[in-house]
């Protein structure tokens, strides 16, 4: 019994000293899973934070077309309103500055017309 009992002491006594050896191994483990775990947690938490903006972008989205939708059809009027008066203006004033225009044009072909006659002299001589 007592050499029974000295054997389970020394396996003890053994099992004890491999444990301390080993003990760098298992903290070095033991930061490994850690630092695994904080990482895993902080991605977590940003896939969490993406997926709450997300959510509130489309359920802002929603609120925002009825809206949009009923503004456009508050202005629908007053473009047609708009564009009804804007277009006989504009057709006046094109019919006012068209002569200038045409004028405008005749000249300067006709400059272009006597710039052409000097160059071909000047090449002629």
């Amino acid at each position: 019994m007592k050499s029974s009992l000295i054997a389970v002491i020394v396996v003890l006594a053994l099992a004890q000293g491999t444990l301390a050896a080993e003990s760098p191994e298992l903290q070095k483990m033991t930061d490994f899973f850690e630092s695994m775990r904080t990482e895993l947690m902080a991605t977590v938490n940003k896939v969490s934070e993406a997926i709450q903006s997300q959510t509130l972008v489309q359920g802002g989205q929603a609120q925002m077309d009825p809206l949009v939708a009923q503004i456009k059809e508050s202005f629908a009027p007053l473009a047609t309103a708009i564009q009804e008066k804007v277009t006989p203006l504009t057709d006046q004033l094109q019919q006012r500055i068209q002569p200038f225009v045409t004028e405008f044009q005749q000249e300067l072909e006709s400059s272009v017309s006597k710039m052409m006659e000097k160059v071909q002299k000047l090449t002629v001589e």
